[in-house]
């Protein structure tokens, strides 16, 4: 609802150009979702810091990257910014091969490389830390012992 019929014609362009408006049951999933949307993040969180300290003791794991780890340099200005350090999480291993193996044998984990990377040039990649050994994972509402289970079994079975 606008007051005038330009705005009108504006909004109905904008919103069938670029597919910006909800239909009536993608806006009720929504309002349903935003419901329980604080214990979701909550425990989301509480999972993805539980997998970022079982990462960080992992032998073929070479670096860890998340804000919620004391010391690093998004650490502050997160924990100043936000009320949680959220459950997305990147990780580097020793090799592709090693990258590929765990993205096999798991369901959770995303490859930037091909995924959410994938139009990015390969030497911008590289610039930014995206190599073909970087993981990205966003931990969910699932026990974390079963989440942690399931990296340390691919981990493990790895054979070079």
């Amino acid at each position: 609802v606008v007051n005038t019929p330009e705005l009108s014609e504006k909004l109905r362009y904008i919103i069938k150009t670029t597919g910006a408006g909800l239909a009536p049951f993608d806006s009720w999933l929504v309002l349903r979702g935003i419901k329980t949307l604080p214990i979701r993040m909550e425990k989301a969180q509480e999972n993805a810091q539980a997998i970022v300290e079982f990462l960080l003791q992992e032998k073929k794991v070479k670096n860890v990257y998340y804000p919620g780890i004391p010391g690093t340099n998004n650490y502050e200005v997160c924990k100043s910014q936000a009320s949680g350090f959220g459950s997305m999480l990147t990780f580097e291993v020793e090799s592709k091969e090693l990258a590929l193996h765990i993205l096999e044998s798991l369901k959770l984990i995303t490859y930037p490389t091909t995924q959410t990377h994938a139009d990015v040039p390969e030497e911008i990649r590289i610039k930014n830390g995206i190599t073909d050994s970087v993981l990205r994972l966003s931990a969910g509402i699932e026990d974390k012992k079963d989440l942690i289970a399931d990296l340390k079994q691919a981990i493990d079975s790895f054979r070079e």
